[in-house]
């Protein structure tokens, strides 16, 4: 596979994605089963799954104008905030932000500090480096 790798630079406020997920458990398929039974006996699929996700409304209420940003789906981190940046190994630079990067840092302030839980002086510039052997 060989060595792999890319930075993101975001502007905004470090937090653990256990906090946003929401988990459900539903139904696997759409046929009749028994109350204690672990399988569809006319599918084999589970019962019951579980669903684990960042609820929508979260998206379009609360964090409206704010991108939640998970660089890698491996750990719980995620950023509140902006997606400034993106480096890849080997290959071009992008940079995300479309105008004066003052005026979005403006604005991301802004957006951030009308949600409650966030303290506004933990906003900060944020690189991640992300590496796969």
């Amino acid at each position: 596979m060989g060595y792999d790798a890319y930075a993101v630079t975001i502007f905004g406020v470090k937090s653990d994605i256990n906090d946003f997920e929401v988990t459900e458990k539903k139904r696997g398929c759409e046929h009749k089963i028994d109350k204690d039974a672990k399988f569809c006996s006319q599918c084999g699929k589970p019962a019951y799954i579980t669903d684990t996700f960042i609820p929508d409304e979260l998206y379009q209420e609360k964090y409206k104008g704010v991108d939640i940003i998970r660089p890698n789906s491996d750990s719980n981190e995620i950023y509140l905030g902006v997606l400034i940046g993106r480096t890849d190994y080997n290959k071009k630079s992008v940079c995300y932000s479309k105008g004066n990067i003052t005026q979005l840092i403006d604005k991301t302030i802004e957006r951030l500090s009308k949600i409650e839980e966030i303290a506004i002086f933990d906003v900060a510039f944020w690189t991640v480096l992300e590496e796969s052997y």
